[in-house]
This record gives structure tokens, C-alpha cells and sequence, in this order.
């Protein structure tokens, strides 16, 4: 989750059907500057 964030991405729950889950991975075509991506990084409690 952090390295997809890191690359200003994102990871979504997409559906959960009969015992399945999908995720969408999203990861931007244009690179992100550093500090833009790390504002939207949040570390676990």
C-alpha cells in the first residue's frame, strides 16, 4: 500500500462477491514529486 502511495497512487476495494474480493491499483502515467505523494501517506496506529 505505501509503495503504490508513495508513487501517488491509489489501492481501492472495487466488490466483494461470493467470497471474493477486488482491488483497483491505481499508479499516475506522469511521476509525482516526492513530497506531493507523502502528504497523502498515512502510517498505521
Amino acid at each position: 500500500y505505501e509503495l503504490i502511495r508513495a508513487h501517488g497512487g491509489t489501492v481501492e476495494l472495487v466488490e466483494s462477491r461470493g467470497g471474493r474480493t477486488t482491488f483497483a491499483v491505481t499508479i499516475p502515467d506522469e511521476p509525482v514529486r516526492l513530497d506531493q505523494a507523502r502528504n497523502g501517506l498515512r502510517r498505521p496506529a
